[in-house]
Parts: C-alpha cells; sequence; structure tokens
C-alpha cells in the first residue's frame, strides 16, 4: 500500500479492538480506520483555500476546480515526503 493511502491517525495494538472484540497486533491496522494521508493533507489544502474571503459566493464549479486543485497538492506533498 503506498505512502498516501495509508492511515493518517490508525489505532494500533490494545487501542483498537476488532468487530470480534480481540486485540490487533501490535503496529497493525485495517483498510477504513478513518482518514487516509491523501485525504487529510486535501483536507488541510481545502480548508486553507476556502478561508480566502475572496472565495465566498463563488459557484459550485469554482470550488470543484479548488477541490482537484487541493488533490493535486496532496499529491505533491506526498511525494516531496516520499522523497
Amino acid at each position: 500500500m503506498d505512502n498516501g493511502n495509508l492511515p493518517a491517525h490508525p489505532l494500533t495494538g490494545d487501542a483498537y479492538l476488532d468487530l470480534n472484540g480481540g486485540a490487533m497486533a501490535e503496529g497493525s491496522f485495517e483498510p477504513g480506520m478513518g482518514l487516509t494521508k491523501r485525504e487529510v493533507f486535501a483536507m488541510a489544502a481545502m480548508q486553507g483555500m476556502s478561508s480566502n474571503p475572496e472565495f465566498y459566493g463563488q459557484s459550485v464549479d469554482f470550488a470543484k476546480n479548488i477541490a482537484v486543485d487541493c488533490v493535486k497538492f496532496a499529491d505533491a506533498l506526498l511525494a516531496e515526503l516520499s522523497k
């Protein structure tokens, strides 16, 4: 699994009980345990971009374009971090 699709804040070991009530092995995680790193990075970029007062009242298409850019920013950050 690539770094961007790993959980941003995984619960491991005794902090997470599986559906059967048993503790997971130390350092393991299950898919779907919250947002991925890529999603968290994109969310942070979206929050920053949308905090600009000039963006208030813009169209949904404008927001969609910002969302696409934020995902690109997240991918660029992950690529840089993998170096």
